[in-house]
Order: structure tokens, then sequence, then C-alpha cells
């Protein structure tokens, strides 16, 4: 079985631009030769959003994360529209491309894009699934993961030499 190239990109929230911080919320993909698009945003279950932008009120990013699904969901349309979901065609694969550059250019909103990445899949809707999994979900954070982790960063510690200024 071959594999499809399938272009997605990582959906970021970005309530406060002068700090740069944001969180991952989100996976937008495209499969020209599957003729496929896909998203999934993070809907439910936000805490460690609202947690992590304190200072923010949770209807902000709740109204965000709606306005976006409504958005991709129009593109979606619109693909479907032009044919996108039927037979290959060059005309509409190239203006499927066109509209997914469209969507993740870059703008001055809370919502932003990172940059475009390149996936093989042998099942697109399973592949988008699986990098929600990870990149929002962090699937693979576990407690032997965090263990490993800060066990690794004792030890590159203690090697280190200290310094004067922590000698007693």
């Amino acid at each position: 079985m071959s594999k499809t190239p399938c272009q997605y990109a990582i959906v970021r929230f970005m309530p406060f631009v002068e700090t740069g911080e944001f969180a991952n919320v989100g996976i937008v993909m495209m499969a020209p030769a599957a003729r496929y698009f896909g998203f999934e945003l993070l809907t439910r279950r936000h805490g460690r959003i609202t947690k992590f932008f304190a200072a923010l009120d949770a209807k902000v990013f709740r109204q965000a994360m709606f306005e976006l699904q409504e958005e991709l969901e129009r593109v979606h349309r619109l693909l479907k529209s032009e044919g996108f979901d039927r037979h290959p065609n060059t005309n509409d694969s190239e203006f499927a491309k066109r509209m997914f550059a469209e969507v993740l250019r870059p703008r001055e909103t809370i919502i932003r894009f990172s940059e475009q990445r390149v996936v093989l899949a042998d099942d697109p809707i399973q592949t988008l699934k699986e990098l929600f999994a990870y990149y929002i979900e962090r699937n693979f954070v576990t407690k032997e993961s965090r263990e490993t982790v800060l066990v690794s960063d004792q030890a590159r510690h203690s090697m280190q030499p200290r310094s004067r200024l922590h000698s007693a």
C-alpha cells in the first residue's frame, strides 16, 4: 500500500501577542492526492488552556474556537462544492492547495498556525487523529517519561562542576 503525502499545521491559541506564548489547540490537514481536508480542534476539556492563560476570560477561548470551527467547516463545504471530494482533477486540486495556503496564512489574530509540515500516511483520517493525540493531547507524556526526564536532569546537574558562587 502506498503512502499518501499529507500537509498539516498545528493550530495555536496565542491571546497575548506581547509575550508570544501559545498553546496547541488543533490540527488542520490536507491530502490532495486522497482528496481529503480535515481538522480536529480542542473544543472540550480545555481547562489546561484556561489555566495557562488565567488572566483571560474562558469565553474568549471558547468563542475563538467556535469561530475557527465555523471557518474550517466553511472551507470544507467550499472545497466540496468545487468537486475536491470527487474524482481527481488538476484544477480543483490546485484550488484546494491554494485554499489550504490561505487558511494557514499569517494573520494578526489570537489563532495562529505553525509552519506547514508534511507526513506520509496510510490513512489520512487516522493520521489526523494521531497528530491531534500527540500535539494537543500530548499522549507521549506518561508518568514513566516524566520520571526519566527528571532523573536525567538530576544526573546532568550533579555532574556539572559547581561555580564559586554556589560553594559554601
